[in-house]
């Protein structure tokens, strides 16, 4: 089967250095690859005012981390085929005066003559269009069907453009094969908005088949009382770090110990509010650090926890699972659906510190055989989400979503 992936974002050689773009996208088209599909990937990131482009380093770090979002970088603007890791992409960037706005339309039909021109010298017809972000790529593809006669799908990574334009969105979706969403809440809450007949499907992420192989369940470190806790991602606003440090400092006992590994523009606030609490002892930033580091850090960790918003999916829970950590997510967000809080791990509120820390002095309340259980059941949940397991079953859902 021909696949062509329409994504607003990817990763890419030239990018900038640390570009955080994520890989989700990419390791579908990898997994699709190995059992015999041929893909082809079309990115059209957003390109946005010319100046925004020569903003300071540091001024971009403090965007980033106040709204979570990759700035572009004067690379992005560049236009044609451009390979990533084996595979075939071709970027055209699309310009949009107001984000989060749609596209507009004289620009999206011109983009999409361009990937139709370029399709055509490459001989290559999809059989299916699959694409995720909603702008362009919604538009983009709904101008594409009408050139193509195959099957159309999309994932949503958020609700935010359903929320603004809830109409214009039930029209340009109304010939799609199938709709998906990157968690069970979006999916609940866009099947409302968008008043559609069917639930979306979830387009969960997975893990490296091999790092099943990389951790090793090991569940000796539950003999001893729970007090090694760890943080790994990036060290921004939204990832509601400060609310983990607080939380431990609620505790009534100071025999705890929290890793925190990853870095960015939120480090030194973090910092000063581990001495303002008088933790700073207790707390060890480690920065970012070799794979192989992070691995280590995690098997001897005892529970993981990153209690996000806005947090549509995130690998680095599955990890942990696989890692024996008993594992803190946040309610209503994207590890809600795959973890049931007390049986594989725990759901709190995100941001709410009170809660938080009631949860945490509840995990270190537990004997042994219940961390042990706990654990257990978290490496077999997150055993089910490898990447070859997610990219068969992402396939399955598109063909049986409107049955």
């Amino acid at each position: 089967m021909n696949i062509l992936v329409v994504t607003s974002i990817y990763p890419r050689e030239d990018a900038a250095e640390g570009s955080t773009a994520t890989k989700v996208v990419h390791y579908f088209v990898k997994e699709w690859e190995k059992i015999g599909h041929k893909v082809l990937v079309v990115h059209v990131p957003n390109r946005i005012i010319y100046f925004t482009y020569f903003l300071p380093a540091s001024i971009r770090e403090k965007l980033k981390a106040k709204t979570g979002n990759e700035f572009p970088d004067k690379s992005m603007l560049r236009k044609g085929e451009i390979p990533y890791d084996g595979v075939t992409v071709y970027r055209r960037p699309v310009f949009k005066l107001i984000p989060r706005s749609l596209s507009n339309n004289l620009l999206v039909n011109q983009c999409a003559k361009e990937i139709t021109s370029y399709l055509r010298g490459k001989r290559f017809t999809p059989d299916l269009i699959i694409g995720h972000w909603e702008t362009p790529v919604i538009q983009l593809i709904n101008d594409l069907g009408k050139r193509y006669c195959c099957k159309k799908s999309i994932v949503f990574h958020g609700n935010a453009y359903a929320d603004r334009y809830p109409k214009k969105m039930r029209e340009l979706l109304k010939d799609f094969d199938a709709i998906g969403t990157r968690s069970l809440v979006s999916a609940k809450k866009l099947e409302k908005t968008l008043g559609l007949k069917k639930q979306p499907f979830v387009c969960y992420s997975g893990i490296p088949d091999s790092y099943v192989d990389l951790y090793k369940p090991d569940y000796t470190k539950f003999q001893y009382p729970i007090q090694n806790f760890i943080y790994v991602g990036t060290l921004i606003e939204r990832k509601n770090c400060d609310s983990l440090i607080k939380a431990l400092a609620k505790q009534n006992s100071d025999d705890w110990h929290l890793d925190i590994v990853g870095d960015g523009a939120e480090k030194q606030n973090l910092v000063n509010l581990a001495k303002d609490l008088k933790v700073e002892g207790q707390i060890t930033f480690h920065g970012k650090v070799p794979r192989e580091k992070v691995i280590d850090l995690m098997q001897k960790a005892q529970c993981f926890i990153m209690n996000s918003r806005g947090e549509v999916f995130g690998l680095v829970y599955l990890e942990a699972m696989l890692a024996n950590c008993i594992t803190v997510a946040s309610l209503k967000e994207g590890m809600d659906g795959i973890i049931t809080s007390g049986k594989d791990g725990f759901l709190v509120n995100a941001g709410k510190v009170e809660e938080l820390a009631e949860t945490i002095h509840k995990i270190q309340e537990l004997d042994s055989e219940e961390a042990k259980k706990i654990a257990e059941a978290g490496y077999k949940t997150a055993c089910e989400y490898t990447d070859s397991a997610v990219a068969n079953k992402y396939l399955k859902s598109i063909e049986t979503w409107k049955k």
